[in-house]
């Protein structure tokens, strides 16, 4: 019991930041193409909400484009749950 309870644990350890880090790169990959003077940092911390404010700055347009890549990022890595949560508490305004 113990070796499956650890195994589980080692499973989610594991994938989260794989998961993780294939969101931020198919996410900034993206926006790269619609954003392609921004530097790649810049897009991180935006992706990350460290760089708050970033998304507001854009014109409604752009601002849509990147939020359809971000959604698409997160459909790949995560599924449609997290989408959904994404919508509600994210992009409320």
């Amino acid at each position: 019991m113990l070796i499956y309870c650890v195994g589980q644990l080692l499973g989610i350890a594991l994938s989260l930041p794989i998961s993780g880090a294939a969101f931020v790169n198919t996410a900034i990959n993206g926006l790269q193409k619609i954003l392609p003077n921004v530097p790649r940092q810049k897009l991180q911390a935006a992706i990350s909400g460290t760089s708050e404010g970033f998304f507001e700055t854009l014109d409604p347009a752009t601002k849509a484009m990147t939020l359809d890549v971000i959604m698409g990022s997160l459909q790949k890595t995560w599924g449609d749950l997290n989408i959904f949560l994404f919508r509600k508490y994210k992009w409320a305004n």
